[in-house]
């Protein structure tokens, strides 16, 4: 009989969904009726203890998974785009943009225009300039900053199909032109420090959580997670 009274923000910059399992440091406790609501303001207030690790694939395009850093030289970045469903999608008319996250305001850096069908359970690799994966069909024209900065999947008139935050929160993306783009999966999905990549965990996965939803992995590129 209680419920965690806590701001949106932070209920996503922790990636909480229903069934964790969290403690909470100095947090005052309110009633309403018969249920008790213990209150969190900060993220510094609550730990996260455990959540469930179960989630079913995304039922639209996603950015399944990104590697924009490794030790040594970056020779190797991409950003895969996956279609989790069981039909092609056309990607006439869609464009995968690059993000730099500037503290005066984050604004686009570059972009790829994406076209043709992506099959069903289908992957597309589009890697970074001076980069090499087997399996890419499409490059970025710049090497991919390393943060805080992010990558969209944009739709026809800049619709948001899904938005990758790294090393920082972005909520919002000025693009060549002018146009603002506002982001719901703001949080970042953390942080790609290792000789692997960022990847949704498990595969497809999409709870618009991305705290939860992303995990550093091994890299695999072109194949489910």
């Amino acid at each position: 009989d209680q419920r965690l009274r806590l701001p949106v923000d932070v209920a996503t910059s922790l990636g909480l969904v229903a069934g964790c399992q969290v403690r909470l440091t100095g947090t005052p406790l309110w009633r309403f009726t018969t249920a008790a609501q213990p209150s969190v303001w900060q993220a510094s207030e609550i730990t996260v203890m455990s959540c469930p690790s179960g989630c079913t694939p995304a039922t639209h395009l996603v950015i399944n998974e990104l590697d924009y850093d490794q030790p040594g030289a970056d020779s190797a970045e991409y950003v895969e785009i996956h279609n989790p469903t069981a039909s092609p999608i056309d990607l006439t008319g869609m464009v995968l943009v690059a993000v730099n996250g500037l503290a005066a305001g984050a604004t686009e850096y570059g972009r790829v225009s994406l076209t043709g069908l992506l099959p069903g359970n289908g992957y597309l690799l589009v890697t970074a300039m001076g980069s090499t994966v087997a399996g890419a069909t499409l490059s970025f024209p710049e090497a991919m900053q390393n943060g805080p900065d992010g990558v969209l999947l944009l739709g026809p008139g800049n619709a948001v199909i899904d938005a990758a935050m790294y090393e920082g929160t972005i909520g919002s993306v000025t693009l060549t032109g002018g146009t603002v783009v506002t982001i719901a999966e703001s949080a970042s999905i953390g942080s790609d420090t290792g000789a692997g990549s960022l990847a949704r965990t498990p595969n497809a996965c999409d709870r618009d959580t991305p705290a939860s939803d992303w995990a550093s992995g091994t890299g695999t590129p072109g194949a489910a997670n």
